[in-house]
């Protein structure tokens, strides 16, 4: 997958580092050519850690890493061709678009800051709602369905735990009180027990591996789009747009992409976790007191929900300043601003 100047090491295989510190790119297989013990368990990457364990890494060690298909070039085609489909089907027939540009790009109209009154409609819209959502969610549909049978796996290994737990502990009461119970029943929770802790740190790994790739993908994608969407515009559409808009949009905003798609399974899950605790510590005592201890959790709520739109407007008003330092920083750069 990487050229190189020589014969390189065999895969899996860190090449040596001769004296002077400069080496042959580190060829491996792919994430895509392993197995999937090897995925499981992120083997694949050791001849990277010997080689960053022998020197300084360089870009050509860690290009055989990402499949052909995470590749820049192909997201964007893969994301664009969808896009097509997903906007022939959904986008709305009462939109105006405005006057026809360059390549069937649409001017903005006038008094919309670049909008159409249909393309104002749009922006008004939830962000799974938008065409753009809409083509994310038909690309990894079913990389969110293997995640969300992880988040399940990983919820029942979490009530699971205290279930062994208890039952470890009567053993130890009754062996304690002189009952006799049977040892072997000692050893099985005891082994449950050891055999949930080292689960959990496999299940709860490949749950954000598979979020964060999928977050780092969308990202990708989406900025390709951006791109791509700058420079099909007119010159009419292009004034409206400040280029510390577009920097703030491909350097900031996208990056909620990585915050958002390893963490939205938990809306659903802790929900149902939340239900299940409440039903085992109801089975356990009674059902008030099950719920006293569960309301102290519900409490905190509306407190983050308060916290949550206070730094929401605060990321607004920094959205928009850092649109403006941008501008100006790029017009110092570039040359004297206007009127100096």
């Amino acid at each position: 997958m990487v050229a190189s100047a020589g014969p390189g090491p065999p895969p899996g295989a860190g090449a040596s580092i001769p004296e002077g510190g400069t080496s042959e790119p580190l060829v491996a297989p792919s994430y895509s050519a392993v197995s999937w013990i090897s995925r499981t368990f992120f083997s694949y990457v050791d001849p990277l850690l010997d080689r960053a364990a022998k020197g300084p890494l360089e870009e050509d060690d860690v290009e055989w890493i990402p499949p052909e298909s995470d590749k820049a070039e192909n997201l964007s085609v893969k994301f664009e061709r969808e896009y097509a489909k997903v906007k022939a089907r959904y986008a709305p027939v009462d939109a105006d678009p405005g006057p026809a540009g360059p390549s069937g790009t649409a001017a903005p109209g006038p008094g919309s800051k670049g909008q159409g009154p249909g393309q104002a409609r749009r922006a008004q819209r939830r962000p799974w709602t938008t065409i753009t959502g809409i083509t994310l969610l038909r690309l990894y549909w079913g990389q969110m369905i293997l995640e969300s049978l992880w988040v399940l796996v990983e919820v029942a290994q979490r009530l699971g735990t205290p279930v062994a737990l208890r039952e470890f502990l009567r053993w130890l009461q009754a062996y304690d009180a002189g009952e006799n119970p049977p040892e072997w029943r000692g050893w099985v929770m005891a082994g449950v027990l050891g055999l949930c802790g080292s689960t959990m740190i496999i299940i709860h790994h490949q749950l954000f591996w598979i979020g964060m790739r999928n977050g780092f993908l969308m990202r990708q994608q989406v900025v390709a789009a951006v791109h791509a969407k700058v420079l099909r515009l007119n010159s009419a559409a292009v004034s409206v747009l400040s280029t510390g808009h577009v920097v703030n949009l491909v350097s900031n905003d996208v990056r909620r992409f990585d915050d958002v798609a390893p963490f939205w399974v938990f809306l659903w899950a802790a929900p149902l976790e939340l239900c299940m605790v409440l039903l085992m510590v109801s089975l356990e005592l009674d059902f008030l007191s099950a719920l006293a201890g569960v309301a102290t959790s519900l409490a905190v709520i509306p407190l983050q929900s308060a916290l949550v739109r206070y730094i929401g407007g605060l990321r607004r008003n920094t959205a928009r300043c850092t649109d403006e330092r941008v501008r100006l920083a790029g017009e110092v750069v570039e040359g004297d601003p206007p009127g100096h």
